[in-house]
């Protein structure tokens, strides 16, 4: 059998660049709508570098900067400290353009400024003028974002950091700043509120939803934050990253009512069953309240459209029913009814008679429920069930007696042959 050759090196250069390309195609794609651009491209054996394209508005004009490989700023932020290639700031004011052009020569770093064309010895204003623009571009960029936000903490603590967050006008810069933040101490309840308030400000749902969730791992949110979390979730748009945060958040959230309200809103903007019901399952499985959060997730199994869906629901809620109030079993069956599948109806209805106590109210709740199904065999496959558990109560062994009597001569003999046990 004749073999193809094996690729050689340059073949395989060109193939890495060409995927190289695709991938940085598809980065841009996604930050289109960003004021910036950090890129970090790797060919292993070929090539490693470091790319940043941004500009930006600030109080004095447009800002432009291009970065290549790595560069380190003074801890002044008022120069370049050293460069493995090349740098340029340009400012377009009204009056003026300003541009310094950085070069890394032979371990050194050399420049070049510029005043309207003109190149000239970087004089006071010039140095005046790194000093304002290089704060911006390392806000706006997050280059060296942990150095930074170490270095402005151990200056001013957590309130200094705040304040600089607050002046980013990017998403992903902001949410570079916003996630380390969390990890450097512990805040009290104001700081944490304040920023929770900047990470609302974002646009970009995927970094909106990064900053939630270290936010929820690293702190302990009060009420009044865990609203403020809420309520900025239920504005995002995707359904995926709505779900992503209401799960992290599900083993620590509250119990009280205004908790409650914020995460059934959340719940209620969502569009797609299954990101719901992972939503809703999550905080299922941590039930801390059942006398408030079951109620939560009754009236959120509502907003369920797929059958499947609801009732995986709630046959979720039921392992945390085993001893419901006549609210809940009502609000369940209430619930149970709107499924239109008389096989996931019927599933859901058997497991709140098998999982939970329930009095003679309950179980004509249940009976109720059955009504609008079509299945025969489905319904009696609950009467059964009904039968097993129920008490020997004449009232309700007629009530049974009248559903059944809406069966099929063999269905209805199976359903009537279930409570020979209570006669």
């Amino acid at each position: 059998m004749h073999q193809q050759p094996a690729p050689s090196r340059a073949h395989r250069m060109i193939v890495s660049l060409f995927s190289c390309a695709v991938v940085l195609g598809q980065v841009l794609a996604s930050n289109a709508a960003q004021a910036d651009t950090d890129i970090t491209i790797s060919l292993p054996g070929f090539l490693n570098f470091k790319m940043v394209d941004s500009d930006f508005d600030t109080p004095t004009g447009r800002v432009k900067i291009k970065i290549h490989g790595d560069a380190v700023f003074t801890d002044a932020e008022d120069d370049v400290l050293s460069l493995t290639d090349k740098i340029v700031i340009q400012e377009q004011r009204k009056d003026h353009t300003l541009r310094i052009a950085y070069q890394a020569e032979r371990g050194s770093v050399k420049s070049v400024y510029t005043v309207d064309g003109r190149e000239q010895a970087l004089d006071a204003d010039g140095k005046r003028w790194l000093a304002t623009v290089i704060p911006v571009i390392l806000r706006e960029s997050a280059i060296n974002v942990e150095k930074r936000i170490k270095r402005i903490y151990a200056k001013g603590g957590a309130d200094a950091v705040l304040a600089e967050i607050e002046l980013i006008h990017s998403d992903y810069a902001r949410r570079s700043y916003i996630v380390r933040l969390p990890e450097l101490g512990r805040l009290d309840d104001k700081q944490l509120a304040r920023l929770l308030a900047d990470t609302s400000t974002m646009n970009s749902d995927f970094e909106r939803r990064t900053a939630y969730v270290t936010i929820i791992q690293k702190q302990t949110l009060n009420t009044a934050n865990q609203v403020t979390l809420l309520n900025g979730a239920a504005k995002m748009n995707s359904d995926f990253e709505v779900r992503t945060v209401l799960v992290e958040l599900a083993p620590k959230m509250g119990s009280e009512a205004g908790v409650g309200q914020a995460w059934l809103a959340a719940i209620k903007g969502m569009h797609s069953d299954f990101e719901m019901r992972t939503a809703i399952v999550a905080l299922a499985d941590h039930v801390a309240n059942p006398a408030l959060q079951i109620d939560w997730l009754l009236q959120a199994s509502q907003n369920l459209s797929s059958d499947f869906e609801h009732r995986t629901v709630l046959v979720e809620i039921c392992a945390n029913m085993s001893h419901p109030t006549a609210a809940q079993v009502a609000a369940y069956a209430k619930s149970a009814q709107h499924i239109s599948s008389d096989f996931e109806r019927r599933t859901a209805l058997i497991a709140l008679v098998e999982k939970s106590t329930l009095n003679k109210d309950g179980y004509v709740e249940v009976l109720n429920a059955v009504s609008g199904m079509g299945s025969d065999f489905e319904i009696r496959t609950v009467l059964v069930a009904i039968a097993r558990q129920m008490p020997a109560d004449n009232d309700l062994i007629n009530r049974y007696r009248k559903v059944a009597r809406n069966l099929g001569d063999f269905e209805r003999g199976q359903a009537e042959k279930a409570l020979d046990h209570l006669i």
